[in-house]
């Protein structure tokens, strides 16, 4: 299975050219924070579902501002809910800067620190 949580804004011409196949579900929220809250939602059910099989759960994660909502709901989430177990969980940056320290403030590495696995 395949989740992909977009919060962007995408043009009508680019969508309508899109099969249904290639939409998938479309899901229209009112704002970032709900938007935030939906794609949180769906990771963790996705998640639970995962490791009610016993299956292996491999999250892409983002940076910059766009999923810094989705961020903060599964921190949030996960401090509501005791149910809910990340540690299993594998996640990859989509992207990172050749040579620079994972400490650097300009990591992608540490932007993830920052904003969703120290909270």
């Amino acid at each position: 299975e395949l989740l992909v949580c977009l919060v962007a804004s995408l043009s009508f011409s680019s969508f309508a050219t899109m099969s249904r196949e290639q939409r998938g579900e479309v899901v229209v929220v009112d704002s970032p924070f709900d938007a935030g809250v939906k794609c949180a939602e769906d990771i963790i059910s996705l998640l639970k579902a995962k490791q009610e099989k016993k299956q292996p759960f491999v999250l892409g994660l983002a940076t910059g501002s766009t999923p810094i909502p989705v961020y903060a709901q599964l921190q949030k989430k996960f401090l509501e809910d005791q149910t809910i177990d990340f540690s299993e969980v594998t996640t990859y940056n989509l992207d990172e800067y050749a040579g620079i320290s994972s400490s650097h403030p300009q990591s992608y590495r540490y932007f993830m620190f920052e904003n969703l696995f120290t909270h």
